[in-house]
């Protein structure tokens, strides 16, 4: 399907794989943002990352995470300067939004809320990313990679077996209130992503984290519980084993544990407004919000 955006023809959306992870990366860069390379490849695992092109030139990219059939994530909208004013945002946005009456969840930049707004979509709640510069441990790795204590347990999401890994997306959903299987299902191709649980047993979660290593930094996130009291326990149970710098995002009215975490040495360093386009979809409670995974906060 080809079309004329202010005379250039920008027409041409398809869906990308895995071999232009280096393309999107490069229209990244060139915007400023910073996206850890294994997190973008965890989105075109867990995702469907669509491409706008001038003719051979990506012009700009919208990552679609369909978590159930009513509620769709959007990440990564993203236009090449040169490109931006031609109505190529709106084009992706439109499609990330085509799949009929569904909930649709992103984290809004300032350059995309007018956007976001003129498109029906509404702020429900913030998001903080909060952030703690530390030295490393002293075997001079970032994280708590496979320590084990007699309080909490740490597991290479890659090495867990299928029985364990199913529990795991149970207890998210019955947390998050979103079916995200396919998430879980993607960070089994990662060697850097972990989960901690108090309990070896994972068919009897009362909470859990997840964490990966980008680099130097640690990212933790979704931290899950039954009750807000059971992830701040686990969260303050192991938080002081973690080395090296952390980033961690949770919506802002998510009290219990962002003073946890503030006690805990972390300072917000950014605010996002969480947006919801919901049609006719009654509201989620406050847990069932957040059912991004880190897409756009970079």
């Amino acid at each position: 399907m080809d079309n004329q955006v202010d005379g250039v023809n920008v027409s041409r959306v398809e869906e990308l794989n895995a071999g232009h992870v280096n393309d999107v990366m490069r229209l990244i860069d060139r915007v400023g943002w910073s996206v850890p390379m294994e997190r973008l490849r965890l989105h075109f695992r867990v995702g469907q990352v669509l491409g706008y092109f001038n003719d051979n030139t990506l012009a700009g990219t919208v990552t679609i995470f369909p978590w159930q059939k009513d509620i769709v994530g959007v990440g990564n909208l993203i236009v090449h300067p040169a490109y931006q004013r031609r109505g190529i945002g709106q084009r992706l946005l439109e499609h990330a939004m085509s799949a009929g009456d569904v909930r649709v969840q992103l984290i809004a930049t300032d350059e995309g809320y007018p956007l976001y707004r003129k498109n029906g979509f509404q702020v429900t709640g913030e998001i903080v990313r909060l952030s703690r510069n530390a030295s490393p441990g002293a075997d001079g790795h970032p994280a708590i990679v496979d320590k084990n204590t007699r309080v909490y347990r740490v597991t290479r999401v890659s090495d867990m077996d299928e029985a364990d890994l199913q529990c795991l997306i149970d207890f998210d959903r019955r947390v998050s209130q979103v079916d995200r299987a396919t998430l879980y299902r993607g960070l089994c191709h990662s060697l850097d992503t972990y989960i901690i649980t108090a309990t070896a047993n994972f068919d009897e979660l009362g909470g859990a984290i997840v964490y990966a290593l980008e680099g130097d930094r640690i990212r933790i996130g979704p931290v899950l519980g039954q009750t807000p009291a059971h992830a701040r326990r686990l969260f303050e149970t192991c938080i002081g084993d973690f080395h090296g710098p952390v980033n961690l995002d949770m919506l802002a009215d998510s009290k219990e544990l962002l003073s946890a975490a503030e006690r805990a040495g972390f300072t917000a360093s950014r605010t996002s407004p969480f947006m919801e386009r919901v049609g006719s979809l009654p509201p989620l409670s406050n847990t069932g919000r957040f059912a991004l995974f880190d897409a756009a906060m970079g």
